[in-house]
C-alpha cells in the first residue's frame, strides 16, 4: 500500500527561446508567456472527493474523524476554494494509514512505524480556457508517503506520530499539486525565476522538472543551489535536472558528488545516474569509487551498471 512514484503528466508545457549558460544578473525579464499562470495565482478549486484506504479493523479510533478536515486544510493551503465554480480545478484525495511493525499492518502496536500514504488527482481546465465536463481538462497525479518510528527509542505514542505522518503527506502531497498546477503551463522564463526566488517546495520540485525537460541550461547555478535543499523531493530533481542538461562544471560535480553524503538513498541513486549521464572522467571516476565502496550492495550493483552502459 505505501510507495512513492512520479507524478503524471499530461500537458506539453509552453516554451521560450533556447538558453545559455549565464548569471542571474544577466538574465533579462521577458514578457509572460499567454498561458502562463501568474507568480501569485491561486488556483481555484471546487469540488473534493475523498476516500480513505485503510480497511476498517485497522484504522485508529481517534485518526478518521480528522481526515476530511485534514486533507481541506492542507488543499487550501495554496488553493482558493470555490465550490460552486464549476470551472474550478477537481480533486479527488485517497489517504491511508498504518501502524507496521517490521512492515506488516497492525491494529496496535507498543513500538513500530507509523505509515501515510497519499494519492491525489487534480483535474483543471488548461489556462485561459473553461471546463466544459467531467473529463475535461489537464490532471496532474502524485502520490507520496510519509513515516514516523512511535515506541522504544524512537518514542512517542502511535497516534501521535500517525497523526503527524498524515500531516506531512497531505501537506506534502497538496503542494506537490499546486507546483504542477502552476508550473506545468508556464513559461520558460517562469521556470527560471521560480528557482531563483520561490521558496515553496512544491513549485521548485516542479520547476527543476521542467527546467531539465526543457534543458534550460542557464538554470544549472539555482540547480546546483537546490541540490542541498532541505526537502528530498526539491534536492532529488534538482539532481535529475543537472543530469539531463549535461552541464559539467565542476560545480555541477561537487553538487552531486555531495548528495552521496548523508542517509538519503534516493539521493545516492539520482546522483549515481546524474554522475552516468554526464560522462566525464571525473564522474566516471567517482561512479567507480562508489560502485566499490557504497555501503549499499544495491547502490553498488546500478553504479556499475551505469559505467558499463552511461547511455542506458
Amino acid at each position: 500500500m505505501f510507495h512513492v512514484s512520479a507524478c503524471g503528466r499530461s500537458a506539453e508545457p509552453a516554451h521560450d527561446t533556447p538558453s545559455e549558460v549565464s548569471d542571474h544578473g544577466a538574465r533579462a525579464a521577458a514578457t509572460p508567456a499567454r498561458d502562463e499562470l501568474a507568480p501569485d495565482t491561486r488556483p481555484r478549486l471546487g469540488e473534493v472527493r475523498f476516500r480513505d484506504l485503510t480497511p476498517p479493523e485497522l484504522r485508529p479510533e481517534v485518526i478518521p474523524p480528522l481526515l476530511d478536515q485534514l486533507v481541506i486544510d492542507a488543499l487550501t493551503r495554496d488553493f482558493e476554494r470555490a465550490e460552486d465554480d464549476p470551472g474550478a480545478c477537481r480533486a479527488a484525495i485517497a489517504i491511508g494509514y498504518a501502524l507496521t511493525v517490521n512492515q506488516r499492518p497492525v491494529a496496535e502496536a507498543d513500538a513500530g512505524e507509523a505509515r501515510a500514504l497519499f494519492e491525489g488527482e487534480l483535474v483543471c481546465a488548461p489556462p485561459g480556457e473553461a471546463a466544459t465536463g467531467d473529463s475535461d481538462g489537464d490532471v496532474y497525479r502524485i502520490e507520496l508517503d510519509a513515516r514516523r518510528a512511535f515506541g522504544g527509542m524512537a518514542g512517542g505514542a502511535s497516534d501521535e506520530r500517525l497523526l503527524e505522518a498524515l500531516r506531512a503527506v497531505t501537506r506534502d502531497g497538496a503542494a506537490a499539486l499546486y507546483g504542477q498546477v502552476l508550473m506545468r503551463h508556464a513559461g520558460d522564463d517562469r521556470i527560471r525565476q521560480a528557482l531563483a526566488t520561490s521558496d515553496h517546495p512544491g513549485i521548485l520540485t516542479e520547476a527543476a522538472s521542467e527546467a531539465g525537460e526543457r534543458k534550460l541550461v542557464d538554470a544549472v547555478p539555482d540547480l546546483v543551489r537546490l541540490t542541498a535543499h532541505d526537502d528530498p523531493r526539491v534536492a532529488t530533481r534538482a539532481g535529475a535536472a543537472l543530469g539531463l542538461l549535461k552541464v559539467a562544471t565542476p560545480e555541477v560535480l561537487r553538487a552531486l558528488v555531495k548528495m552521496t553524503d548523508g542517509a538519503q538513498a534516493e539521493k545516492h541513486l539520482v546522483a549515481i545516474h546524474a554522475l552516468a549521464d554526464l560522462g566525464t572522467e571525473d564522474a566516471r571516476r567517482y561512479l567507480e569509487s562508489l560502485s566499490v565502496g557504497h555501503p549499499s550492495p544495491a547502490l553498488r550493483e546500478i553504479a556499475r551498471e551505469r559505467l558499463r552502459d552511461p547511455g542506458r
